[in-house]
């Protein structure tokens, strides 16, 4: 992934030791990964049902899961109930992209993504998937490196306003 999307070499990104005004972690996620609450199925349910019949034949350890439900991570359960609501209703309406092997392929920009801040609109709400992606990771940098065009166009804006 390093590099397909960037015009410049990759030895020009500046070092970072925070997320502040980054974001581009948050621009192929689409929305907010909550590992959301489920009910526990019944063997029956998951059997009727084609494509989780596929999964237990595909992957057997996945009826354990299904059986025992899954009681969703806490950051989830400390949402408020406008935001659950705000993600509940986008995640009726989602259409999965077709993935490919180039992130120009994956979603786009998190729902919760400010392009003006670069920033989470909701960062102390954030999931668990968020919150573990670590500054300056492998996949940190590869994603600065794909994205690094709109890292140095945003930059220079912003150091071109302050020298004004």
């Amino acid at each position: 992934m390093a590099g397909q999307g960037s015009k410049s070499d990759s030895s020009e990104l500046r070092v970072i030791a925070d997320c502040e005004g980054c974001g581009v972690c948050c621009l192929h996620m689409g929305y907010p990964a909550f590992q959301t609450p489920r009910e526990p199925l019944t063997e029956e349910q998951i059997r009727s049902d084609v494509k989780l019949a596929a999964q237990i034949k595909k992957d057997p350890r996945r009826l354990k899961e299904l059986l025992s439900g899954q009681p969703g991570e806490s950051y989830w359960h400390a949402l408020p109930d406008d935001l659950r609501e705000q993600w509940l209703d986008y995640m009726r309406d989602y259409q999965l992209p077709e993935y490919g092997d180039d992130p120009s392929t994956f979603d786009g920009a998190c729902i919760w993504y400010s392009p003006e801040s670069r920033q989470c609109m909701h960062h102390e709400y954030r999931p668990r998937v968020c919150r573990d992606f670590e500054t300056g990771c492998k996949q940190c940098y590869e994603w600065r490196t794909f994205y690094q065009d709109k890292i140095e166009s945003k930059v220079s804006i912003e150091s071109k306003a302050s020298e004004s």
